[in-house]
């Protein structure tokens, strides 16, 4: 049950370094009084800010952000990767668990845009939309019996910026329909075009007051100390790039909940480290999934295991749908391209330590060697040398003189030994439950192979 607020207060800062705005955010929380609820209103100058588990290096373009001159900050909560600019204002609902309602802080935020005659909603999971197009991006932190619900609201921010910096997942972008990151955003002042940042904070206070029946006080800035310690820690590189470990395996896909990717250093069929990529709201189940992949053999059955020990639905029932045989067929361990003797034996030795493998020939099992060179050629040569012994038989005593070979026949021979030979190599196959393509596969990259036009 919900407790009622007995306090609204509001911090305001006009300072734009993000390390020190995120810094004071985290201040705040710590300092949250009983029944205390916070508005803390903010910007940033040029700034990306990236999901506490989101993979900086696959999420932004860190050349053309290092050219720009634009500032990379990771933030404790959860979500994706966000662009700050001056036309852009932050907000943050900070209260404890049992005054914190993300419904009533959504309405506060729709209530000062209806104030400007702009009608919004909430859409999926985290996304507040205005005609349609994404306006503000929500993102939730829970810790020790308080939570806080920060987002954005872009009024009039250079929306180019987000495709330059932003390398958003083509996945996320095809399920809900649009072409790119910019072509599913819109600035307020679109719909209202004297609409500035500091009208919209007004606005903020103003149906915070209306939401709750009660008046807002502003308050002093944060404990300087408290502030400098938590600046530290988000102007880290640690913190903000994390460790650029090695990666023998990626395995990603998208759920309804967010993005997953699964990174592994494994070393002798065994996983030495594991880092897991989300922009999931809830990341509690990243970092526990981490800890319990490390040092288990790289089976699915061992993966299977790992992530029955998560708490968090659906995200449990989704990853192991996703690992498991009867998940999706198309992500295989490894994928051998060429299913000759050198790709085959490579592939009985995969299965053995576990790997779901997938085996691609455009032409015919066997390869060169059973098809066309080795087996046929031996076989024609077999041949030969009976025939020059049959024509040398008279020291022998065998009358031979008739003897000659027939093409067709010949040619048959082959074809049915070749035959053969390919019959049980799919028999082998289907036995150690290797699946194999036919068609042309070609590597995208590290991860992705295209076989007959899909990937």
């Amino acid at each position: 049950m919900i407790s009622k607020v007995k306090k609204l207060t509001v911090y305001e800062t006009s300072g734009r370094d993000p390390r020190r705005n995120l810094a004071a955010e985290s201040a705040l929380f710590e300092e949250l009084e009983e029944g205390e609820l916070v508005l803390y209103l903010w910007q940033n100058d040029h700034t990306v800010v990236v999901g506490r588990n989101q993979n900086v290096r696959r999420e932004c373009d860190l050349p053309a952000m290092k050219k720009d001159g634009v500032i990379l900050v990771r933030r404790a909560s959860g979500g994706g990767a966000v662009y700050h600019d001056a036309g852009n204002q932050c907000f943050t609902f900070l209260a404890r668990d049992d005054i914190y309602d993300e419904r009533r802080q959504t309405e506060v935020i729709r209530k000062a845009l209806a104030y400007e005659g702009i009608e919004s909603e909430f859409s999926g999971r985290n996304d507040l939309l205005a005609n349609g197009r994404k306006f503000s991006g929500n993102a939730y932190y829970h810790h020790a019996g308080a939570s806080y619900h920060h987002g954005t609201l872009l009024i009039h921010t250079d929306l180019n910026a987000l495709g330059r910096y932003l390398k958003p997942d083509p996945v996320k972008l095809q399920r809900r329909g649009v072409r790119s990151v910019v072509s599913r955003v819109i600035n307020l002042t679109e719909l209202k075009p004297d609409l500035t940042a500091e009208k919209v904070r007004r606005d903020l206070i103003q149906a915070l007051e209306e939401e709750y029946g009660q008046p807002a006080v502003f308050r002093e800035e944060p404990d300087e100390q408290r502030v400098l310690e938590w600046q530290r820690k988000y102007s880290d590189p640690h913190w903000i790039y994390g460790e650029e470990e090695k990666e023998t395996c990626y395995m990603e896909k998208r759920f309804d909940w967010g993005y997953a990717g699964i990174a592994l250093d494994i070393k002798e069929g065994v996983i030495q480290k594991a880092r897991v990529d989300t922009d999931a709201m809830e990341t509690s189940w990243a970092t526990a999934l981490q800890s319990s992949l490390k040092e288990k053999p790289f089976t699915r059955g061992s993966m299977r295991e790992a992530i029955c020990e998560l708490t968090t639905d659906p995200v449990r029932k989704d990853l192991l749908g996703w690992i498991t045989e009867e998940g999706d067929d198309t992500i295989y361990d490894l994928m051998i391209l060429g299913a000759g003797p050198g790709g085959y034996h490579a592939a009985y030795t995969a299965v053995q330590y576990g790997m779901k493998t997938a085996l691609v020939e455009k032409d015919l099992a066997g390869g060169t060697c059973l098809n066309r060179g080795c087996v046929p050629t031996k076989t024609l040569i077999h041949t030969a040398d009976l025939f020059r012994e049959i024509r040398h038989s008279e020291v022998f005593g065998i009358e031979s003189a008739d003897a000659k070979i027939s093409r067709e026949a010949l040619l048959a021979r082959k074809e049915e030994i070749t035959a053969s030979l390919r019959k049980g190599l799919d028999d082998s196959f289907k036995a150690r439950k290797i699946d194999y393509l036919t068609g042309k596969g070609t590597v995208i990259d590290a991860h992705h192979v295209r076989v007959n036009g899909e990937i």
